[in-house]
């Protein structure tokens, strides 16, 4: 039975209802569901973890597509691709439409939906080649053209978080949104590597820049570890606020232990070496292992930052 992060059983996903549900919930600071309740202060934390989930989904758009491209693990990546697909749908319609059942009002801040329509723009082709992906039409060629879009996807992505951290730089919750919003750049770097890794291997066949890639890959895991050493302390230089409690300061050491094991292979394609089908099956297996524990460190973040 294929596993991802966002997958716990078979029969959720017959039901359709556990992506709804996970788009819904991880969403929200607890006790939110009450739409009276949440704060501008709570709706920027919200939507910033949502935009900022876009990013890793983004990168998981183009390890999925690029794994399924060697035939590794297919089932477990037609799942993981799928499931990239419709959350990033939901979350874009969420963040420009608001939704009145968890009292997210529709983007109103010019900036944030100028990126957002940049976004949409972006996303529409690739929400159609995915779906060819997973009729089982597309050739090898197309899958590897579909991880290709992961690079233009994340900038729009990025350029939404961007807009909405600027919101709260006159709030007084720059501190708190700047380590919300750097929480879920892990996710994304954590991601992205994994792509990256894939498809330094698949660079002949994609027609990819093998070097170019690799120096990508070096740079996106220097960033996680200085992010992650940011995380442990914060930072008054940075306006990056310190982790919200002993439970969140334990979520990034489980983490950061998850990170160590997969490190090694990530330098292995960082040195511009092709990985062979069992490693990179071993580091997308362990991969979904880190990716909760991210998860948690970013909701330890939304849920507990705001006092």
């Amino acid at each position: 039975m294929p596993r991802t992060h966002f997958y716990p059983s078979r029969s959720a996903r017959a039901t359709g209802l556990f992506l709804v549900l996970l788009a819904l919930i991880t969403a929200l600071p607890c006790g939110a569901a009450r739409a009276a309740r949440l704060s501008q202060a709570d709706v920027l934390r919200i939507e910033i973890n949502i935009a900022g989930r876009q990013r890793m989904l983004s990168q998981r758009i183009a390890s999925s597509a690029c794994l399924l491209s060697l035939g590794i693990d297919s089932e477990t990546h037609e799942l993981a691709l799928l499931e990239a697909q419709q959350i990033y749908r939901t979350t874009l319609d969420r963040l420009e439409k608001g939704d009145p059942l968890v009292g997210l009002p529709p983007a109103s801040d010019f900036p944030t939906r100028m990126r957002l329509a940049e976004a949409r723009f972006v996303w529409a082709p690739i929400d159609r080649a995915i779906d060819k992906v997973l009729s089982g039409e597309a050739s090898r060629a197309e899958m590897l053209a579909v991880a290709a879009q992961g690079a233009p996807l994340l900038e729009v992505s990025k350029a939404i978080v961007t807009a909405l951290v600027a919101q709260a730089a006159g709030s007084g919750d720059l501190a708190l949104a700047q380590a919300i919003d750097m929480a879920g750049r892990q996710r994304m770097l954590s991601q992205s590597t994994v792509a990256l890794g894939c498809m330094i291997t698949e660079a002949e066949e994609g027609g990819f820049d093998r070097a170019a890639l690799a120096e990508k890959l070096h740079a996106a895991i220097a960033l996680f570890d200085d992010s992650a050493a940011t995380l442990r302390t914060g930072s008054a230089e940075a306006q990056i606020a310190p982790p919200p409690g002993a439970d969140a300061a334990h979520a990034l050491e489980l983490a950061d232990e998850s990170w160590s094991r997969i490190r090694p292979m990530l330098a292995t394609a960082a040195d511009s070496q092709t990985l062979d089908p069992a490693t990179l099956a071993d580091l997308s297996e362990r991969y979904e292992l880190l990716l909760p524990e991210l998860e948690d460190v970013v909701w330890f973040y939304v849920n507990r930052g705001g006092g």
